[in-house]
């Protein structure tokens, strides 16, 4: 199945590419990591640590990507962006498609808390897009298999749901903030 996917990505338009390059940096861990600092420190600015401490905690499962890829040692699709971006590491599971998962996923649910009903909702959807065209362009480029990227989500989506439970807890103990 991720051959014949990569494949039909390879037919897909090349006049997407810089459009898809854009995508793809929007999950580089440079972009993360500014995104998580600056929604910090907006949230400790609005007087709401909790939800700082929310965004910091999305910045903790950066790392842990690179763990897993040492671990399962999946080679990455052989593509000439590979060879052109020089990409070295394992494929499984996608960064990019992990981390965007977590951060942005983060940043959705403190808009969620912060934002007025219409605009909480138009934020959740624009980041879940936001997160999907990621992972989409991940595929598109041709530097990981599709079952990086759905890897790269569930894990992510753990980590998301892990933070989310940590919020709920701090919403009940009111000695904490």
């Amino acid at each position: 199945m991720d051959t014949y996917l990569l494949h039909v990505a390879s037919t897909l338009p090349h006049s997407w590419l810089h459009t898809m390059l854009f995508i793809t940096r929007m999950g580089s861990m440079l972009v993360l990591i500014t995104v998580a600092i600056v929604f910090a420190c907006v949230a400790l600015f609005l007087r709401r640590p909790d939800l700082a401490l929310l965004m910091t905690l999305s910045m903790l499962s950066l790392p842990s990507y690179a763990a897993i890829k040492m671990v399962v040692h999946r080679a990455r699709p052989i593509s000439d962006m590979v060879v052109q971006l020089r990409l070295s590491d394992y494929s499984f599971p996608s960064g990019h498609a992990l981390a965007s998962l977590v951060v942005y996923g983060t940043l959705a649910y403190v808009l969620y808390h912060l934002l007025p009903s219409p605009w909480a909702k138009i934020s959740v959807f624009f980041f879940v897009l936001l997160v999907a065209l990621i992972g989409f362009s991940r595929v598109y480029l041709q530097v990981h298999y599709p079952t990086d990227v759905l890897g790269g989500w569930l894990i992510g989506a753990v980590y998301l749901l892990g933070i989310r439970q940590f919020f709920i807890f701090l919403r009940r103990s009111p000695s904490v903030f």
